[in-house]
Parts: C-alpha cells; structure tokens; sequence
C-alpha cells in the first residue's frame, strides 16, 4: 500500500512539473510591435468574423492571448491553439498563433480580406517559434 501511494505522489509531482514547464514555454513569446504602416488589433473585438470563421476551419476553438491552452500533447484545456497578436495592413491581415502539441511551433497566417467583410482568402501559412515569430510575421507585411 506504501509503494503505490508513494508511486501516485511521484506522478503527481511529474504532473506538476510538465504543467509548469509547458505554461513557461508557451509565455516565452515575445512582445512584436507592428511594423510601420501596421495597425495591432484588439482581440477578440478587433478580428472580422471571415478571418475568425477561416482561422477556425483551421485550427478550431483558439484561445486568447494570456488564456490557458494545451501547449504540449498534455491534453487539459482541450484548445491546442493560442493567439499572439493580429495585424492589419489595408486588405491584409496577419494572425500569429501558437500552436501545442509534440512539436510546439508558432504558425503565422496572412489573409485578404475581402472589401465588404464576407470572404477572407488565406493567402499564406508560415512556421515559427518564439524567437522568430516577430520575424515571421514582419516577413509577411507587404
């Protein structure tokens, strides 16, 4: 009886440590100031629902910048993706996600959105990790 209440605080101590270390991973993003010309938009008021509609199709229910989500295979939230910013330049708007599971990365979409608001065409789908996703996303600005 000792050997297995002694194995269930181990896996919960195992437990603690991979949910610390997958909370601080997925906070090492940093801060990405728009580039000239590029205006930060407010989440979740900001983003049109064609944007938001086509970002679901792609990755489903996207938790908010700061919001829990499932950063590694670790399933507890049930929401694999996070965003970390949006950006808008005229018709062009680019929204930086982070992505959990086994290979956590930091997809980055571009989107046209269509002049009255219905359509939003993905235009292209870059990847990134924390270090990059500033550098990413810049790349996408035309």
């Amino acid at each position: 009886m000792k050997a297995k209440r002694h194995r269930n605080v181990a896996c919960g101590a195992l437990l603690g440590v991979i949910t610390s270390f997958t909370t601080a991973a997925a906070d090492d993003v940093p801060f990405c100031p728009p580039p000239p010309g590029v205006t930060s938009i407010k989440l979740p008021d900001g983003l049109p629902p064609a944007i938001r509609s086509a970002l679901s199709n792609e990755a489903g229910d996207i938790a908010l910048p700061g919001e829990d989500f499932d950063a590694t295979d670790l399933v507890m939230t049930g929401r694999s993706w996070r965003f970390i910013f949006v950006w808008q330049s005229a018709d062009r708007w680019i929204v930086a996600t982070e992505h959990g599971g086994i290979g956590y990365n930091d997809p980055v979409f571009l989107y046209r959105l269509e002049k009255d608001g219905q359509k939003a065409t993905l235009l292209e789908k870059r990847h990134g990790f924390p270090k990059t996703v500033c550098q990413v996303a810049t790349g996408l600005v035309r």
